[in-house]
């Protein structure tokens, strides 16, 4: 199986690469290809490969890395917002209930964020702001959290359509801009969250 991943400052097998080179390391008993290059946002980039063909150059590599982004933020998304590994207890089934209970969730707030984002666009046509908006994500990922074990309990479906409507204004009113070209730099946090805290849902 073929890899491509980014690794953490810090790592001894790579920190001695110049950064715009290709090197092969060798640390325990894997071969690997290495290499360094640096952001357009200044950030400096670490890619450990196993691809070998040396037509691939680093600026393929980079755009490979690139391809992936989405996937990458949608596991940050996962773990940070959600606590996907918050798990509830140790068991191979309480695991499972866990990480399918978080994948609803995210999979109900996607189609809850898409809508809203829709409104928001959809409300602020002829308005001539600076920057467009969307739903602030962080805003709705609390909000849903206070109402996800309601809604779905809620046996009336008056009801739940009004549970889900209240938490849907309440996080309406939070929007965000979008700043075009904005990059800040990622901020690495230490999660506190253990297996037997998940509150999540």
């Amino acid at each position: 199986m073929k890899y491509c991943f980014r690794v953490k400052r810090g790592f001894s097998a790579i920190d001695s690469i110049r950064p715009g080179k290709i090197e092969e390391i060798r640390f325990g008993e894997v071969n690997a290809r290495a290499m360094k290059f640096v952001l357009p946002s200044g950030e400096m980039e670490m890619l450990l490969t196993n691809i070998t063909d040396e037509k691939w150059g680093i600026q393929d590599f980079a755009d490979l890395y690139h391809m992936r982004w989405g996937v990458e933020e949608e596991y940050k998304n996962l773990k940070r917002r959600l606590h996907l590994e918050a798990f509830t207890g140790k068991t191979e089934n309480t695991v499972k209930q866990d990480f399918w209970a978080s994948l609803l969730a995210d999979n109900m707030l996607g189609v809850i964020e898409s809508e809203m984002n829709d409104e928001i666009q959809e409300a602020r046509k002829g308005k001539k702001n600076k920057y467009e908006y969307e739903a602030n994500r962080n805003a709705l990922v609390g909000h849903f959290r206070s109402y996800y074990y309601k809604i779905l309990s809620e046996p009336d479906p008056d009801m739940r359509e009004e549970m889900m409507r209240h938490m849907m204004d309440r996080a309406r009113r939070l929007v965000i801009p979008i700043k075009p070209g904005r990059n800040n730099p990622r901020t690495r946090r230490i999660s506190s969250h253990h297996h037997n805290c998940k509150t999540n849902v």
